[in-house]
């Protein structure tokens, strides 16, 4: 791996791989929908629409160039950071670099895209809601993040979607290249000339973009959404999680999360479902952030049992600590480690992860480290953040029928 300077907010993290004449591109910014204040869903939406066509190329035309060489631009927003990756056989570099670079400096913007874009997004919205996990997880977001920059999800809402106009859209899109620092991250057969293409990105970037803030959980509460139609009860349980940068304790709750709900060896599915019945399906699930995250529970059980989920769910809990045994710790390693180094296998999330680490934990470096640091996690230590997540309160949302 080889990291080097392109400009003074812009870098190049480049990881050689050369079975395949495969390159795949992932392009990390900080601006992430945390920078959208109340307009969620921007970063989003820009993105879509400016990296659509230029001034002088249709989608056609582009889509004509660059299909030869490999897959097209697909542009992505998280909360804390947004991707510009494709995934191009090493000769077309150049074509890509280029097109994207119109792409940046002369954006079309049209009136026709900015509606089928707008209508998409809005419509995908409320498809998500249709799943009673979705519609669940949305409240939930924005019960347990309210009036913090994580309180709407990437995508946005219809709420804040719909009022967005055009010259919004134009105004994020050209502040985008221009905030923020920016990584490009490259894996596959490395073009010799790499660095010099890569110079004439006109990505400037700008200051760091880091958003910092709290989000404390200081009693259980719970949230109780009644609609029409809902054939299970769904309910989402979250608990105050360490963000990335507190690294011992995250890497704790990282396996923490596999041994509760992660597989079908995991205690909320062997005690839920296989012992009780009380499960559709249910798990848990620890999103990486950089400020405070949460510990998600979640199952989704029939209206005549809710009361006996919950219940189950405090049990579980509640005993965590004593459900744990050397050898569900050892399950849990070996079972995170196979997943995420399986995860490696294509170009692609090589070069993602690179960034990914990059952003959120400041250095590629994590990428190894990350799962040298899960293996020497001891069972005492898994035991010591199972206690203090069964003792925390925390925010609920129970999804039912009316």
């Amino acid at each position: 791996m080889e990291r080097i300077k392109i400009s003074e907010n812009v870098e190049a993290i480049l990881n050689p791989v050369n079975e395949l004449d495969i390159t795949s591109v992932v392009i990390f910014s900080e601006n992430g929908s945390v920078t959208d204040g109340e307009k969620a869903g921007l970063t989003n939406l820009s993105l879509q629409i400016g990296l659509k066509r230029s001034v002088s190329k249709t989608t056609r035309e582009i889509a004509f160039l660059t299909e030869p060489y490999g897959s097209s631009i697909v542009p992505e927003t998280g909360k804390d950071f947004s991707t510009i990756s494709f995934q191009i056989t090493p000769d077309g570099l150049p074509v890509f670099i280029d097109i994207l670079a119109e792409l940046i400096t002369e954006p079309a913007f049209t009136e026709e895209d900015f509606v089928i874009e707008k209508e998409a997004t809005i419509a995908a919205i409320r498809a998500r809601l249709e799943s009673a996990f979705s519609f669940g997880y949305e409240e939930f977001n924005a019960f347990t993040y309210k009036n913090t920059p994580y309180e709407n999800l990437p995508a946005g809402t219809i709420k804040t979607v719909v009022p967005i106009t055009l010259n919004d859209l134009k105004n994020r899109y050209k502040n985008f290249f221009n905030e923020g620092k920016f990584t490009v991250c490259i894996a596959g057969k490395i073009p010799e000339n790499t660095e010099k293409l890569l110079s004439r990105l006109p990505i400037k970037g700008g200051k760091n973009k880091a958003v910092s803030f709290k989000a404390s959980i200081t009693k259980s509460e719970t949230v109780r959404l009644c609609r029409r139609g809902s054939t299970q009860t769904f309910i989402i349980r979250g608990y105050e999680a360490p963000p990335v940068n507190d690294w011992r304790k995250y890497i704790a709750y990282k396996l923490l999360n596999t041994i509760t709900g992660d597989g079908f060896n995991s205690i909320l599915f062997q005690q839920l479902r296989e012992k009780r019945g009380l499960a559709y399906s249910t798990g848990s699930f620890y999103p990486t952030l950089k400020n405070p995250g949460r510990f998600v529970i979640y199952i989704g059980t029939s209206p005549d049992k809710e009361n006996q989920a919950i219940k189950g769910i405090d049990e579980v809990i509640q005993n965590l600590p004593a459900l744990i045994s050397e050898k569900e710790v050892t399950r849990a390693k070996n079972y995170l480690k196979g997943t995420y180094l399986l995860d490696h296998e294509k170009r692609i999330r090589k070069a993602w992860y690179h960034g990914w680490w990059t952003v959120l934990a400041g250095t590629p470096e994590k990428d190894a480290q990350y799962i040298k640091d899960i293996e020497s996690l001891t069972l005492k230590e898994i035991k010591t953040v199972a206690e203090e997540l069964s003792k925390k309160p925390y925010h609920q949302v129970i999804v039912c029928n009316e």
